[in-house]
């Protein structure tokens, strides 16, 4: 692989105990083919970086990425070399996109502020799938919400919230009887 043949960049994190969106991103990329404009794939710890030869071709990665999971991306560019006498620069196009920190059955509190802004859903909730969005469920009232990505990385806070627990603290459990203790719902839950 020759460094110089390069001029987009895109680098795909996330940065997760476990990486089960990050592998359903890996099918979908498969069966859509999006990687086919790639001239070479890295793969490191925490992500990919995907190496075009044409900056559009970046670009339109980029909004496939988008299409299907929610992300945070930022753009530089980097001059390579300059002709004065043309006036025409070679430059290097760098994408960072960051997958939101979430996977299926990961269990979150989340703030009350996202909470409410969710449909007044629980502040406890699992997460159901991550789609486009974050599809949330609370696990006592059966009460179901969608996190977009702008709702989840432009939260007011310093540092987007993280799951508390993931599918490897939980344990697969089969219930062999029931005994009502009584009757508990919110006044702000949806009703069936």
């Amino acid at each position: 692989f020759a460094q110089g043949i390069w001029h987009g960049l895109v680098q795909v994190r996330q940065h997760v105990v476990h990486k089960r969106t990050f592998y359903y991103l890996e099918q979908v990329i498969l069966k859509h083919n999006a990687h086919g404009e790639c001239t070479n794939i890295i793969t490191f710890k925490d992500g990919m970086d995907f190496y075009f030869q044409q900056k559009q071709q970046a670009v339109r990665f980029v909004s496939f990425l988008e299409s299907h999971v929610p992300i945070k991306k930022s753009h530089t560019r980097k001059l390579i070399s300059h002709d004065s006498k043309s006036n025409v620069g070679n430059y290097k196009d760098y994408h960072l996109v960051e997958i939101v920190p979430l996977c299926k059955d990961d269990f979150l509190v989340l703030p009350k502020k996202i909470a409410k802004s969710l449909s007044d859903i629980s502040q406890l909730v699992l997460v159901k799938n991550v789609g486009k969005c974050v599809h949330l469920v609370d696990p006592l009232s059966d009460e179901r919400s969608a996190m977009s990505s702008e709702k989840y990385w432009n939260n007011q806070f310093k540092d987007p919230f993280i799951a508390s627990m993931n599918s490897r603290h939980l344990i697969r459990f089969i219930v062999l009887s029931i005994e009502p203790v009584g009757e508990f719902s919110r006044a702000s839950a949806k009703q069936k």
